[in-house]
């Protein structure tokens, strides 16, 4: 059935509330509000809602004023942008950093002034794409230069835009093997979510991507001006390459560091003669530069050549592709030394308006529990969220990714199994094998990094490449025959082992520091026990915590040395600067899992219930979330600028969205 529209609706206002069906069966979306609009389409916040869970997503449609000027041109170059981004999502885990399409279809309207005239027919192309969780310092890479203006008198400091740079170049380099080029990369179209180092940069918006193997035409659409290459403007019927992204990519990494654009005209004409002469804007100019950059004459001028460069008129005297500038500009970024990043400048205010204490909470049943022959009777053994898009999890049977909408099997070499998950970055796990091989998962699958010696890993935390540490217990007949042990990765290899003599069991493991980990399990006794690991050292500093049956997770923020353990009886230990303090909440329950969010706050689970305690020592806990339905205990939790996930061991994921991240108070209510 036509859904009718009025003509000169040019926001498409008439559809909030109503439905968008799906080609799939069972599905549909639920507009909800408008989030922006262009000549070519109105996009809106909506829910998807399908038979695995309820999850939001955005919905990009095309106007009918777009589709009656253009004809075909309008849904071709719809499909175009439908075609480049559902090729990347062929791989599991798909890229983190191109926004992912999740579906697409053609929408039937009825343009009337009035429901009982028959009006005009028209198809309006439609696609679900990938709802990208901002926060307090915003979603799109304006808003978060912005942000760290207004907060810190600078743009982003050499290490943040290192991240950024390299999340770029790596959707960039994912896009161009697939022959695809973007053309309009600008700071609008990068997306933000997460915070310190786990703030994750997406691609968006290919409406005017084409293959490279395809020509180039002034009715085509140019791109940005300033960010666009010029030989998209008048290199009519010219085979484009890469370079003509790698020129956006420096002008994007200008505005990254300084907070404006690198060129600034005020006519077509202007730009022209602007973006065509040799001379560039040294980053030096901007008053935003920040001053561990400015105080290394050398770093300027190595970040001013590679700009100059990558933004050369001439696309032979660019960079050849995206990793090609990222690995120039990264050298010279990585010139100075000293501050650091700016995390904690920005993290009083971060917390200020993104504790999601205050406005309540919505919540969404995002993933049903593992289906029967789906994923047989698997229960989830270790799992780890790598954001709001994405978890990888080991279980009982197999190697399983969840990519926001469905959890799809991971091919894995071998027939030892997999243990133990560890994230280490958007779309990067560590994942350990039970004969003890230590493996890297990431857009580009699975590979060994240590070969296995026999050992059965059950535990691991730390930094690649510099030190891990892993927990592992020998087995006997299902049953543990000997004390857990732990086990330091180094460049230069594993070092002795380190029995934990006084451990029945490990049960989590996490980095408080550099050097230092946070251990914790039940003892040979029978009462739970929370250790210090000194790595380097070879040493065990033990904490003086409640006796209770055992203590059951743990989690850390290194960047300031907060840790909280939780265990049996509704015990949590929360440590800071080396000082312990402990509680127990009002219900005696186990808490299974627990997490610390960037604001500061702390997540707690256990069976049915998340609890949640906003920052400060005088805040009480609450529980914004409770389910008796919900029988299975919660495995793992995920919690970022009023967005939390959590999982169970049966493979089902909540969602909460606070009313700070919901915007406006829009209401999910009766969704999950």
């Amino acid at each position: 059935m036509a859904l009718l529209l009025h003509p000169d609706d040019v926001q498409l206002t008439g559809l909030v509330n109503q439905r968008v069906p799906s080609s799939v069966a069972e599905r549909s979306y639920q507009v909800l509000r408008p989030l922006g609009a262009g000549g070519m389409a109105v996009v809106f916040l909506a829910l998807r809602h399908d038979p695995r869970g309820i999850s939001p997503v955005v919905l990009k449609i095309l106007t009918p004023r777009f589709v009656s000027n253009t004809g075909n041109t309008a849904m071709l170059s719809f499909m175009k942008e439908a075609n480049a981004l559902s090729a990347l999502n062929e791989r599991v885990p798909p890229s983190p950093h191109v926004v992912r399409l999740l579906d697409a279809g053609t929408l039937n309207a009825r343009l009337t002034n009035h429901p009982s005239e028959p009006g005009k027919p028209m198809g309006l192309g439609w696609l679900a794409l990938e709802y990208i969780h901002g926060d307090a310092e915003g979603t799109t890479l304006t808003e978060r230069v912005r942000y760290s203006i207004a907060r810190t008198r600078f743009a982003f400091e050499p290490l943040r835009a290192v991240d950024c740079i390299r999340n770029i170049a790596s959707g960039l380099s994912v896009v161009h093997e697939l022959g695809i080029l973007h053309r309009d990369l600008k700071p609008t179209n990068v997306l933000c979510t997460g915070f310190g180092d786990r703030e994750t940069f997406k691609i968006v918006d290919f409406g005017i991507a084409r293959s490279a193997e395809a020509g180039t035409f002034m009715d085509a659409g140019i791109g940005t001006p300033g960010y666009s290459a010029p030989e998209q403007i008048y290199s009519q019927g010219a085979k484009l390459g890469p370079p003509c992204d790698v020129f956006g990519f420096g002008s994007l990494t200008y505005y990254i560091l300084t907070g404006r654009p690198l060129f600034r005209f005020e006519t077509l004409i202007d730009m022209v003669r602007v973006v065509g002469g040799a001379e560039r804007d040294s980053v030096c100019e901007s008053e935003h530069l920040s001053l561990e950059l400015r105080g290394s004459q050398g770093a300027c001028a190595a970040v001013d050549a590679a700009i100059a460069r990558a933004t050369s008129a001439n696309p032979s005297q660019r960079p050849a592709t995206a990793e090609e500038y990222c690995e120039e500009i990264t050298r010279a970024l990585l010139i100075p030394t000293g501050l650091g990043r700016s995390t904690l400048s920005r993290m009083p205010a971060f917390s200020e308006q993104s504790a999601p204490s205050r406005g309540g909470w919505q919540w969404l049943t995002r993933q049903r529990p593992f289906e029967p022959g789906y994923a047989g009777s698997d229960v989830v053994v270790n799992a780890a969220f790598d954001g709001a898009s994405g978890c990888l999890a080991t279980t009982t049977h197999a190697l399983m990714y969840w990519d926001g909408g469905a959890w799809r099997a991971v091919p894995s070499r071998g027939g030892a199994g997999l243990d133990a998950v560890s994230c280490t970055g958007a779309g990067q796990w560590l994942v350990t094998s039970r004969d003890g091989g230590v493996h890297h998962f990431s857009y580009h699958g699975l590979s060994e990094i240590v070969r296995g010696e026999g050992y059965r890993f059950q535990r691991l935390s730390g930094v690649l490449r510099q030190l891990l540490v892993l927990v592992s217990q020998p087995y006997r007949s299902g049953f543990p025959s000997g004390p857990p042990v732990l086990h330091r990765l180094t460049q230069r290899g594993m070092l002795p082992p380190f029995p934990l003599e006084h451990f029945a069991s490990v049960n989590d493991l996490a980095r408080l520091d550099t050097m230092r980990w946070l251990v914790v399990g039940r003892s040979t006794q029978g009462h739970g026990l929370v250790a210090i690991f000194r790595a380097v050292d070879g040493a065990l500093d033990w904490l003086q915590v409640p006796e209770v049956a055992a203590y059951l997770a743990c989690t850390t923020n290194p960047d300031v040395g907060d840790a909280v353990v939780v265990g049996t009886e509704g015990t949590i230990v929360h440590l800071d600067d080396d000082q312990c303090r402990a509680e127990r909440m009002g219900a005696p329950v186990p808490l299974s899992v627990v997490c610390l969010d960037p604001s500061g706050g702390t997540w707690a689970a256990t069976t049915g219930s998340l609890f949640y305690r906003a920052p400060g020592v005088a805040s009480r806990w609450q529980c914004p979330w409770h389910d008796p339905s919900w029988t299975t205990p919660f495995n793992a939790l995920h919690a970022s600028g009023g967005v939390v996930l959590a999982l169970t061991a049966d493979g089902a994921i909540l969602e909460g969205l606070s009313q700070v991240q919901s915007q406006g108070g829009v209401s999910f209510g009766g969704v999950a």
